[in-house]
């Protein structure tokens, strides 16, 4: 295996031509189906699904390209590094900081840094507190700035400023015109909500609402402070927030620019990018459904399972290719598909025995049908193989929970949820299962995560309101 099969593979996933990829690499294009045919030699499977001059990666070449992912990073810090040693920069910082910190008051401090200190090199890691806290003691940062918590061992904090919470008003607002504003004045006004995902005390706010009998329409919500800024300043509605954000709205009132531009970076959050309250169009309807379905017809049409594209000859799909469609198209309702899926799993484990994709998903199968002895067999079988199979370890600690082994249940739980943050049951089975263990500031922890990518989960949104109040009922599922 060369780096220059790699770097081939890795222009061909990112490109999603071998014709673009030859591109970018500036040599042929027989080159570079050259050097990915010898690296699927080397690897002893194919990397790529090949049809009519197209080519998409088939599931064990994703699973290898989240590897060469890893190692070109591993590429780029050993490259900065040289960079940073041949313009004779001294010392490194690593900086943890909150977001809206990050694009607020961390600017400023550097500049004033580097002004004093020209020969360090400084990296600015935005990231919720849980994240920070995690980062300050593993010794992935050197310093962060965040709001004030608990103590924590081998973290030493240093008080800076106290801040207050503000009043964020539309210009022509009614309530702008006064110079004092009491908590009653937001009542029956168009609020807009922090979802919270950090130490600060959006929590209180809540309290104080409840406790004045102040009842806003909660009509809006979001995570993020400076989203919460941009739709006060389009009229949407108010709100109460922490200030920082604020001085991005007085010079700049076109929010657009100012905190949506492109993103260049892909380890984000996706709902620093993606609006879940953005509607959906609507979903067509399964074929042979119609869309104003009667059901005094009879039941609907049960789902078939079509190549796309329609291909022109013999088709050449794999059992255990056939069996994973059909456990996705099983996923419902549809006896048939879970039959097809049924039969089709126990002939494709026999032909591939070691495959962790077929145990995990026979196992769940196994679930569904009750045989959890059978199904906990799979899974243990899968993760063998594979310990980072997060299906199986998740379907697994669920048969581990209602079994009473609730400590193996959270230990299956954590990893998967910390691998799959954006599944929201993963992390609501892991906040529950913490919970009834005791351990209710970890469960808040992981609510808060699961609420960072789901923010209109309103399980979540529940649990969270419960731990906050410490009236937390928690019961495993």
């Amino acid at each position: 295996m060369r780096i220059r099969q790699i770097e081939a593979f890795q222009a061909a996933i990112e490109t999603g031509s071998i014709t673009r990829a030859a591109d970018l690499l500036g040599i042929g294009q027989p080159a570079v189906s050259r050097l990915i045919a010898d690296l699927e030699i080397s690897m002893g499977f194919p990397a790529f699904h090949r049809s009519k001059g197209r080519i998409t990666p088939t599931t064990e070449g994703l699973r290898f390209h989240a590897v060469v992912e890893r190692a070109f990073l591993s590429m780029k810090e050993i490259e900065r590094a040289a960079e940073q040693i041949r313009h004779a920069y001294s010392e490194h910082l690593t900086v943890s900081t909150l977001p809206v910190l990050a694009s607020t008051i961390i600017p400023e401090v550097i500049r004033l840094f580097v002004e004093k200190n020209p020969k360090v090199s400084i990296d600015i890691q935005p990231l919720w507190m849980t994240e920070i806290l995690q980062g300050i003691q593993a010794q992935r940062a050197d310093v962060a700035m965040s709001v004030s918590f608990t103590e924590v061992q081998g973290v030493r904090q240093e008080h800076l400023i106290d801040v207050r919470f503000v009043a964020a008003l539309p210009k022509h607002h009614r309530l702008a015109k006064r110079k004092v504003l009491d908590i009653r004045d937001f009542d029956g006004e168009n609020y807009i909500s922090i979802v919270p995902n950090s130490a600060i005390g959006w929590g209180r706010i809540d309290k104080e609402f409840e406790a004045k009998g102040v009842s806003p329409r909660r009509r809006f919500a979001t995570p993020y402070s400076q989203t919460a800024y941009s739709m006060v300043a389009a009229g949407v509605g108010v709100s109460i927030l922490e200030p920082f954000a604020a001085k991005h709205h007085m010079e700049q009132p076109d929010c657009a620019q100012c905190h949506m531009a492109r993103l260049a970076t892909k380890d984000v959050a996706h709902t620093q990018a993606t609006d879940h309250r953005i509607l959906r169009v609507a979903l067509m309807p399964l074929q042979g459904v119609g869309s104003a379905y009667d059901p005094s017809h009879g039941p609907p049409p049960e789902p078939k399972l079509t190549r796309f594209p329609a291909p022109a000859g013999p088709t050449d799909e794999s059992v255990r290719d056939l069996a994973l469609a059909w456990v996705a198209m099983g996923g419902g309702n549809s006896s048939v598909a879970f039959t097809e899926a049924t039969r089709l799993l126990e002939q494709a484990v026999v032909q591939s025995p070691e495959d962790p994709a077929i145990l995990s998903a026979l196992g769940y199968n196994e679930q569904r049908r009750k045989l959890v002895d059978k199904a906990r067999e799979h899974y243990e079988h899968a993760l063998r193989i594979d310990p980072l199979a997060g299906e199986a370890a998740a379907d697994l600690a669920v048969i581990e929970a209602n079994a009473g082994n609730l400590e193996r249940a959270i230990a299956l739980w954590k990893p998967a949820f910390e691998r799959a943050p954006a599944r929201s049951s993963l992390g609501l089975n892991l906040t529950r299962g913490l919970c009834v263990s005791g351990h209710a500031d970890q469960a808040h922890a992981v609510v808060v995560r699961v609420l960072e990518f789901n923010p209109d989960s309103a399980a979540a949104r529940g649990m969270l309101r419960q731990l906050d109040s410490g009236e937390a009922k928690c019961v495993a599922h």
